[in-house]
């Protein structure tokens, strides 16, 4: 039996011990786990003891565990007992209350009644390789550390060959190749400059504290550091090929029968570490600490280990020079660079096969010829436009994105002329930020087209002018292509993205085309879940072009000039669903154009949004819909679209939605279309007054009522349903539908919830009286007709007057006096009275201002009068005909301008003599 420790017990109360401020001072249940005891009605701070838990409101049958119970550790494992039982317990040495096992390790290798587990998750760094085993129990227990003994004496047991208590392996610098890694040591580390995982200054000791019974040789110098490394010093100048400036001192360069690692580390060695390779060097490995700089000013560097470069510093490939491997490595490092600074600077592999895993960024201007593994945390970035912007930097050998990315900025090119493939499937992108972009043949004279595999985005800003061409190339499985962005509006902010010659581009996700962006499609397949063409974009689909689109389609813009989808393109829609039940609506046509009508030659099929060939798949579904007013929608209606070829392959349907599709001078219409079928969705009630668009058929399925061909909700899909009534139709019979669909069948529509039995429908619709301003006596005005409003005792202000625009308190304008004019009556004889007045009487009214004292009414004509006062002085022929008649005995024998000028002079003559008889 091994007895608890008050330290133990202290530290697991402590942490047994959860009392919130609202909790405290509340009463409820305790339990004092120590002693197996509970009681109720307890307040908070009574329940404060070392081992006790407390619920506020609680019971003894609340807690969980129960009451005394935790868990105890035992040399073969967890259990959850009192601690009674766990003290009893000849293998019980550790016991916490109010715990669950939960699958604790209780190994305590340093027998100190305390479990591993729970002493390395309260101090990380008693486990520094974080294996799960504390370090003093891992060393080997030959090393002579103070504090301890050490406890492995079998088995993996790790070296400690400098006696200090901490495994060689944690102090070796993280970044080496030795095998057993990984290792954890990033600042003060111990330099393993050979990466055989021994610290130099172990390895050079001739006792082999480690036992393994190898030793390297410091024989040339006894400085610490194994004779295959050279450690720089620059004790003479920045040259490599300065013996004095390394140490040992003779120069690192591999032979048939010496192969050398180097490291450079100006913090430590050296009072400059910016180095000049000013031969061409081969070397096993390069380790580059810090701020350290190796510039290749007049040689090439070719690395031909296995154990590769760590990179820290800066490698500086000048114009002509390179960085080669001559076997497969890796380039590790934190925040290290290499740059190429010219156009013939080069990263090549010149033994076949030799791939360059990258764990840094690389940038600048140059060449990419090898065969080059880029990792997550790498960035290839084109970055420096160089003399006269002739800046490019060239992928030239295959590359795969391990999650890297591709950057080009400052006006810079990047020319992918070759294979890219993205491998894991994480954020590989693209971004063009005032710079180029070309992803193609480039020269290489390749017969295959060179391809970009990502999973990333496609990002082109314009700060300045950017340009992406894909020319003879593929864009495979990117997740966006961002084309501008709304925030640049300079007439420089341009984003242009070309896709030429053959290329294939196919994107998971959208293509967004925004206010300042340019999507250009030549002779090129471009496919995409969705097309969006913000207001103010530009696209283009030339000769060749062929768009897919596994979504929408939409058009935010309104300037027809900006879009151009020329003859030999085609746009084809795949995949989509028909079920009952307002199915979102995931393959859409934006309708654009104005309606022209189906005329080729009205000007629908002419700068209006129109489409060359439109094509729905085998099986495809799209539906047409109206979401933005592109600037031709008219009042009472929708967009139209317009193409010159509409293609349905077997199984595909178009749903029309009331939108009106012309294609090659036809307006197209439900029914069967080639392989498929054109449905005209209608508005769809549903019994809770939601209107959904849908086919009669599923409308009946979903309970609703289907308001027939052409009718719409009242504002697109799931909006409250339309006003119905009835609608007169031109052979006289009568159905009730919407007012649209009512007009769309050249119908009379009679009125909201009017019925068919309310209406005649062979009498033509009686035009409504109209109505004005009328004031009551107690200074109210409302709208109403004239016979209505003085029926009634209050004055009326005229027709169309209006509530605003009257005074109640002044008194209503008087009738204004009918005009008189002619009236001849039955018995031949003639009266001047008004038109109405006439008409009462069954005369003939000649026309206002015409008077009896110039018409024999014994030789009018049936036809009555023009109304001289309302036109031209001069009468109509019909009647100077009469008048011709009338005052010259024969057909026309006074000119009709003459006539006219008599009628109108006898007519003021009449009326100055009313004048005076009044």
């Amino acid at each position: 039996m091994r007895i608890v420790t008050t330290a133990s017990i202290m530290l697991a109360a402590a942490a047994a011990l959860s009392l919130s401020n609202s909790a405290f001072g509340q009463t409820g249940a305790c339990c004092r786990d120590l002693f197996g005891t509970c009681d109720t009605g307890i307040a908070a701070a009574d329940c404060m003891g070392v081992g006790d838990r407390f619920i506020a409101g609680g019971t003894c049958d609340d807690f969980s565990p129960p009451c005394g119970i935790g868990r105890c550790c035992t040399t073969t494992g967890c259990v959850e007992s009192t601690r009674v039982e766990c003290i009893v317990n000849p293998d019980g040495f550790y016991w916490r209350p109010g715990q669950f096992c939960d699958g604790l390790d209780c190994t305590d290798c340093d027998g100190n009644f305390q479990p591993d587990a729970l002493e390395i998750a309260a101090d990380a760094s008693l486990d520094c390789n974080a294996n799960g085993v504390l370090d003093r129990c891992e060393i080997d227990a030959g090393s002579t550390a103070p504090g301890g003994p050490y406890f492995c004496t079998t088995g993996d047991c790790a070296m400690d060959c400098n006696n200090n208590g901490i495994p060689d392996e944690c102090e070796i610098y993280e970044f080496t190749s030795a095998p057993g890694g990984p290792y954890f040591c990033t600042t003060g580390c111990d330099p393993d400059c050979n990466n055989n995982g021994i610290p130099d200054a172990c390895d050079v000791d001739p006792t082999d504290p480690d036992g393994d019974g190898s030793v390297s040789d410091d024989i040339l110098a006894p400085i610490g550091v194994p004779d295959e490394c050279r450690r720089w010093t620059g004790a003479v100048n920045d040259l490599w090929s300065e013996p004095g400036n390394w140490l040992p001192p003779t120069v690192p360069n591999n032979t048939m029968t010496e192969q050398y690692s180097v490291v450079i580390d100006g913090s430590i060695d050296a009072p400059s570490a910016n180095v000049e390779a000013d031969e061409d060097v081969t070397i096993s490995s390069l380790v580059l600490r810090d701020n350290s700089v190796l510039t290749l000013s007049l040689g090439d560097l070719t690395l031909d280990g296995i154990d590769g470069m760590v990179n820290e510093g800066l490698l500086l490939i000048p114009d002509g020079r390179g960085f080669r491997a001559a076997t497969s490595f890796t380039i590790r490092g934190d925040g290290g660079l290499i740059r190429l600074a010219g156009e013939s600077a080069q990263i090549a592999s010149i033994t076949p096969g030799a791939i360059i895993s990258n764990e840094i960024e690389i940038q600048g201007r140059g060449m990419i010829s090898a065969n080059l593994r880029n990792a997550v945390m790498g960035t290839i970035s084109a970055n420096d436009a160089g003399p006269a912007n002739s800046g490019t930097l060239l992928i030239a050998g295959p590359t795969t994105l391990n999650n890297g990315n591709l950057v080009a900025r400052l006006r810079a090119t990047l020319l992918i002329a070759t294979d890219i493939s993205e491998e894991l499937g994480g954020m590989s992108s693209i971004l063009a930020d005032g710079a180029n972009v070309t992803v193609g043949d480039g020269g290489d004279g390749g017969d295959d087209p060179d391809s970009v595999d990502g999973c990333g985005p496609i990002f082109l800003k314009p700060t300045d002018l950017t340009t992406f061409k894909l020319d003879r190339g593929r864009l495979l499985n990117f997740t966006l292509w961002e084309i501008g962005d709304d925030s640049f509006t300079l007439p420089n902010q341009r984003a242009v993205f070309n896709v030429l010659n053959g290329s294939t581009g196919v994107v998971a996700g959208p293509v967004n085309v925004r206010r300042n962006g340019t999507l250009t499609i030549d002779n090129s397949q471009v496919a995409a879940q969705t097309f969006v063409l913000d207001n103010g974009a530009t696209f283009g689909a030339t000769a060749g072009a062929a768009l897919t689109a596994r979504g929408r389609f939409v058009i935010g813009g309104s300037d027809e000039t900006l879009f151009d989808f020329a003859p030999g393109t085609s746009l084809a829609f795949e995949g989509g669903t028909t079920a009952c039940g307002n199915t979102p609506w995931d393959r859409t046509l934006e309708a654009a154009s104005r309606n022209f009508g189906a005329a080729t030659g009205g000007g629908g099929y002419d700068n209006n949004f129109d489409f060359a060939e439109l094509k729905i798949a085998a099986n495809g579904v799209l539906q047409l819909v109206d979401e933005f007013d592109n600037g031709n929608r008219p009042l009472d209606g929708f967009e139209a679209v317009y193409c010159d070829t509409l293609v349905l392959e077997t199984g595909a349907t178009l749903f029309l939605n009331g939108i009106s599709l012309f294609a090659g001078g036809q307006q197209i219409s439900a029914g069967p279309f080639g392989g498929g079928q054109v449905v005209d969705r209608q508005a769809c009630c549903l019994p809770d007054s939601r209107c959904v668009m849908e086919i009669a058929d599923c409308c009946a399925v979903m309970g609703g009522d289907a308001l027939g061909d052409g009718s719409q909700c009242n504002s697109g899909g799931g909006s409250a349903c339309p006003p119905l009534g009835a609608c007169c139709l031109a052979d006289q019979t009568c159905v009730i539908v919407t007012p649209a669909v009512c007009i769309s069948r050249s119908g009379e529509y009679r009125g909201d919830a009017t019925t068919c039995a309310s209406v005649d429908c062979s009498e033509p619709q009686p035009s409504p009286l109209p109505q004005g301003a009328c004031c009551i006596s107690d200074g109210s005005c409302n709208l109403t007709t004239e016979a209505d409003c003085t029926d009634g005792g209050a004055s009326y202000f005229g027709d169309d007057s209006t509530c605003g625009n009257v005074d109640c308190s002044l008194p209503a304008p008087g009738p204004v006096a009918a005009p008189l004019g002619a009236c001849c009556l039955a018995n031949l004889t003639c009266m001047d009275l008004s038109s109405a007045d006439c008409t009462a009487m069954n005369g003939e009214y000649l026309g206002s201002n015409s008077n009896c004292g110039i018409v024999d009414c014994a030789n009018i004509d049936s036809a009555p009068a023009a109304d001289v006062t309302s036109g031209s002085p001069l009468l109509d022929e019909a009647l100077c005909r009469f008048f011709r008649q009338t005052l010259c005995g024969i057909p026309g024998c006074a000119p009709c301008g003459a006539v006219s000028l008599m009628l109108t002079f006898a007519g003021i003559r009449r009326m100055r003599r009313r004048r005076r008889r009044r």
